[in-house]
């Protein structure tokens, strides 16, 4: 959470060369410098944690030699090969899989949550303030839904509304 972090996450960013100034620029300075970068949302971390694990035991399985230069060298094409088809474990969200026909994580192994955001009630910031907390309401585990407890809608109860279907 400092200065000499921040910099050192900005010095490995990718750069490109801007062409009519001959400048080079790094990419994504603007999230880096926001004050929220390093205190990142807890439950995003598991993901991004899953995720480097991913690519890293993907790499490794994906990783071949070449005879001739005694070099270890990365296909890109077999590298997201070995992730789709060869990576599964257990990581921050739960059991880690991919689905090899899209590619993209299989929903049954990760964990979702949906959140309902209802007033504070004991926020008192005067009768033009409203803030609002958010509230865990269901999350979806090892392939299962549990509802923890009801959502609250905009009347204040638990009650469907009528127009929702």
């Amino acid at each position: 959470d400092s200065a000499e972090d921040l910099d050192y996450i900005k010095s490995v960013l990718p750069r490109y060369l801007n062409q009519s100034s001959g400048v080079a620029h790094v990419i994504h300075t603007d999230m880096v410098d926001d004050s929220s970068f390093l205190s990142m949302n807890a439950r995003w971390g598991g993901f991004m944690y899953d995720a480097t694990i991913a690519v890293g035991l993907s790499a490794c399985a994906a990783a071949r030699n070449n005879d001739a230069g005694g070099i270890t060298y990365l296909d890109g094409a077999e590298h997201f090969s070995a992730m789709v088809n060869d990576v599964t474990f257990s990581g921050a969200t739960g059991s880690v899989a991919f689905d090899p026909s899209t590619g993209s994580r299989e929903a049954t192994s990760a964990t979702f949550e949906v959140v309902n955001f209802v007033e504070d009630t004991d926020f008192e910031g005067g009768p033009s303030a409203t803030r609002f907390r958010a509230v865990q309401t269901d999350i979806f585990q090892n392939g299962e839904w549990t509802s923890l407890q009801p959502v609250t809608f905009n009347d204040g109860t638990s009650d469907i509304p009528p127009y929702l279907p």
